[in-house]
């Protein structure tokens, strides 16, 4: 038994194509969407904090994937800002750029369910070109660029991304005025969908959904300010 894929287990289009029903499968997808602990800890983390750019490493293929990992999806509203940012995180290190479905149809990963539930972007980098596993001083040179890259590399990439998190013009802002101390509390509930969920015998069945919320506070400071 090798048990749950994490990255087939996240809610959003959870138990679609791309995602196995046998637990002894790599790409097993849990019993049910967020089944698991760790999927269920990084949804918390997501719903109570104001991510704005989600970035969840994999290996290998030297890939920037953006959502969406289904081919049907179509593209996504923010796909032009999706891609630019994701074509100049993998300049940095010589990547591809390329929707997530360009490598193989996905579902129930990461990023796409963060991306629908919050607007906030996200990507997975698949890191290195060879292995699973590289030696330990190929993944450092790669993380600090050489050659062509020297400079850049992956830690090139993750300042881009962390430049991204905190542009105001990339996201939705709110702004205003409060007595100073006072806390102020922004919640959303909602219901998001799986895909058609496909049955061990490969039979699609209908969507299912659940309900996420989106719970974030902020304390105003002694200007009033927020």
């Amino acid at each position: 038994n090798k048990g749950t894929d994490p990255n087939r287990n996240y809610g959003g289009l959870w138990g679609g194509p791309g995602a196995s029903t046998s637990p002894t499968d790599d790409t097993y997808r849990g019993a049910g969407p967020f089944s698991e602990p760790e999927t269920q800890n990084v949804r918390e983390l997501v719903l109570a904090n104001q991510v704005t750019t989600l970035v969840t490493n994999h290996t290998f293929t030297g890939l920037v994937l953006r959502p969406p990992g289904v081919r049907s999806q179509g593209a996504p509203p923010d796909e032009t800002a999706l891609k630019a940012l994701g074509d100049a995180m993998a300049a940095q290190v010589g990547y591809v750029s390329q929707p997530g479905y360009a490598l193989y149809d996905t579902t129930g990963t990461t990023e796409d369910w963060s991306y629908g539930a919050t607007g906030g972007y996200g990507f997975t980098y698949e890191i290195g070109k060879k292995q699973f596993h590289p030696p330990f001083s190929q993944f450092v040179a790669e993380y600090e660029g050489s050659g062509d890259y020297a400079g850049k590399g992956l830690r090139g990439a993750y300042l881009l991304a962390s430049e991204s998190t905190i542009d105001g013009a990339q996201h939705g802002v709110v702004k205003g005025t409060a007595p100073p101390g006072s806390v102020l509390r922004v919640t959303k509930t909602f219901k998001t969908l799986t895909s058609p969920v496909v049955d061990a015998d490969g039979k699609v069945g209908p969507e299912q959904s659940f309900e996420d919320t989106i719970n974030d506070t902020i304390q105003v400071g002694a200007s009033g300010q927020f």
